[in-house]
């Protein structure tokens, strides 16, 4: 259910604000947000005031048969409060004039793997009044690569000295299902390429991790996270990275819950923020410490994964988050010899926004919306 402190941020939000607005709804693996800003896109610095973002914690991807890859639409509770999110929040846009037209939405990893896709598309336009428009990993990670490029200049340190053309933007966005490691050479063109690995989202990683019979043993928790260090590193140790972009200098940009974790604030705030590695890797020693003694309370989480309620263990679901979300980011990073990232405040619902209402595209011009794979 949506917060009554959201409805009347929206409420205040549109109230205040002058001109038009438009509004992306960014449904993912874990969570569903929802951007309201200015119809004409401001090229200055963006300020704290110049969005509504809202959110919810869903974990969709929970709902998600491993066999079956469907959504059973008559038993997910996680698709009724979906409904009721964009329903609650469609409705106050709608108070405030926002035309069907104005209202987009974008569905990421989740939707990509469901094979009742066309069902499940259906009954969110059915229940919400809204479409989906569902992105390929390659379409996803430009839409961000897109807010990136738009925002670089917004330095809090206002030391920027542009982008040439050799300069290139390499996106670390670790979602629910996967991680998507994508660069885009500045002055080339749109043109992005994108790596990802299946596996090694936050939703998938935390199922990886409860993926055993044995919860009984003393050393249960020390053992799963080992596993999971050892699954993580396989996935990209195998991989060769991006020889064309190994003599670029490299803008690297993280995303995703594990890493905005490591820093406190508003988008507007976290944008551009520099995270080493080494700051990574402490956070995750910190947390696989606390989980040390948790493993009654792990033990509950994962078999009531599909049963909870939304939000009920969502920091012990954080403190899992960063156990294995920074190795991934520093196993990445290392194959580019990077030491360190910046955060990544305005993603991809962002970059939907700037597509759309800067560059003057439709999310319709994209490769892969609403076509199952």
């Amino acid at each position: 259910m949506v917060s009554i402190d959201d409805c009347m941020r929206l409420e205040n939000y549109l109230r205040n604000s002058r001109g038009e607005h438009v509004a992306f709804f960014d449904i993912g693996t874990r969570a569903v947000r929802l951007l309201v800003g200015p119809k004409h896109v401001p090229v200055e610095e963006w300020r704290r005031n110049s969005f509504c973002n809202l959110g919810q914690i869903l974990n969709l991807g929970d709902d998600l048969c491993p066999i079956s890859q469907t959504i059973d639409l008559a038993q997910s509770r996680k698709m009724q409060e979906l409904y009721d999110f964009m329903r609650t929040l469609k409705g106050i846009l709608e108070d405030h004039n926002l035309a069907d037209a104005d209202v987009s939405a974008i569905g990421t990893a989740v939707f990509r793997w469901l094979e009742n896709q066309p069902d499940v598309l259906e009954e969110i336009e059915r229940e919400a009044g809204i479409r989906v428009n569902v992105l390929s990993a390659a379409d996803e990670a430009m839409l961000t690569l897109q807010a990136i490029g738009h925002t670089y200049p917004f330095r809090h340190n206002n030391a920027y000295g542009g982008l040439s053309e050799n300069d290139a933007i390499l996106l670390l966005d670790q979602g629910g299902g996967s991680m998507e490691v994508s660069y885009l050479m500045t002055g080339r063109g749109q043109e992005v390429q994108t790596h990802t690995f299946d596996g090694l989202g936050t939703i998938a990683l935390r199922q990886e991790f409860f993926d055993t019979d044995d919860m009984e043993s003393e050393t249960w928790v020390a053992d799963r996270i080992a596993h999971i260090q050892e699954f993580i590193a396989s996935k990209i140790n195998s991989w060769e990275g991006y020889s064309e972009v190994s003599e670029m200098n490299l803008h690297a940009y993280g995303m995703g819950a594990a890493i905005t974790n490591c820093v406190s604030g508003s988008n507007y705030s976290i944008h551009n923020q520099v995270v080493d590695c080494q700051m990574l890797l402490e956070d995750a020693g910190a947390a696989v410490a606390q989980l040390a003694s948790m493993g009654k309370q792990l033990r509950h989480l994962g078999e009531t994964l599909h049963e909870r309620e939304s939000g009920e263990y969502l920091e012990l679901e954080r403190l899992l988050d960063r156990v294995y979300g920074p190795p991934v980011y520093v196993r990445v990073l290392k194959k580019f010899g990077l030491s360190h990232l910046r955060i990544c405040g305005y993603g991809l619902r962002y970059g939907a926004y700037v597509w759309q209402n800067y560059i003057g595209r439709s999310l319709a011009d994209l490769s892969n919306c609403a076509a199952p794979a």
